[in-house]
């Protein structure tokens, strides 16, 4: 057997172990895929039930916000609004009583 037909075996070993390689690389690549579509599935499966609660608990909040702002927000606005009203009505009957008893107005003495 001369030297150029054990190139040729050698050369033809090469390429079979070459698409060995390949084959098992293509295998390998495709088992992984599949393990990452498999992961995609199990997550979306776990996460669906905790997406779900969060956007209950999320028309939860947005229902009890509207309900203090109607039952609190509005009434202690109106009251805080009225008190007001009630210490400028209680200046101004103050300033007439001081007007009334003294003439001065200032109802400081000086």
């Amino acid at each position: 057997m001369s030297w150029l037909e054990s190139f040729n075996v050698v050369r033809d070993i090469m390429v079979i172990l070459a698409a060995l390689a390949l084959v098992c690389l293509s295998g390998f690549g495709a088992w992984t895929v599949w393990q990452l579509y498999r992961l995609a599935r199990e997550l979306q499966a776990e996460l669906r039930p905790i997406l779900d609660s969060l956007h209950g608990t999320s028309e939860s909040v947005r229902g009890v916000t509207t309900f203090v702002n109607r039952q609190m927000v509005s009434p202690t606005s109106g009251a805080i609004s009225l008190g007001f009203a009630a210490r400028g009505l209680l200046q101004l009957a103050g300033q007439f009583y001081g007007e009334l008893r003294g003439g001065g107005g200032s109802g400081g003495e000086g």
